[in-house]
């Protein structure tokens, strides 16, 4: 009787030890989750898009797609520029060659909804300007685009946005 007592007692006590490492872990990694959410918060000015439209119905085309650029990246959405000229492709540009890294992740987001979408490096042109921040980066949409579709997610269905109305 007195075996199968203790073998209990060591099984409980490996048992809440195992539990209690594992809590521990959970605690730990949630703690630097938010530790290095808050020094991103603290120690840097959040990067910014300026996106550039062709149209009203480009500047239209946007109300979706902001929503969902939110939604998988931190970047803060300026407002939406309409210009007269610009590339003839749609284009993701960065002015800082400290921006690489963060523009090639932007680009790849951007790229499921502007498949030919292009990076374009202007830090050479623009890296020794003081007015120049790190951070700025500038969407240019094809004065031929006329639709875009959002990526499809488990918790909504986006139809294809459209201007002809």
């Amino acid at each position: 009787m007195k075996q199968k007592i203790m073998a209990l007692l060591t099984l409980l006590f490996v048992t809440q030890s195992s539990f209690a490492i594992k809590l521990n872990e959970q605690i730990k990694q949630n703690v630097d989750k938010a530790r290095k959410s808050y020094e991103q918060l603290i120690n840097k000015e959040q990067p910014s898009l300026w996106i550039h439209v062709r149209s009203e119905e480009q500047r239209y085309l946007l109300q979706q797609f902001s929503g969902w650029l939110r939604s998988v990246s931190s970047i803060k959405i300026e407002p939406v520029q309409l210009v007269k000229e610009g590339p003839k492709k749609t284009q993701l540009r960065f002015f800082s060659s400290q921006d690489k890294d963060k523009a090639k992740d932007l680009v790849k987001k951007l790229q499921k909804i502007f498949p030919q979408l292009e990076l374009q490096d202007l830090s050479d042109q623009y890296g020794a300007m003081s007015w120049m921040e790190e951070g700025h980066f500038e969407l240019w949409l094809a004065p031929d685009l006329k639709k875009i579709t959002l990526p499809v997610s488990p918790a909504t269905v986006a139809p294809p946005v459209n201007t002809q109305r």
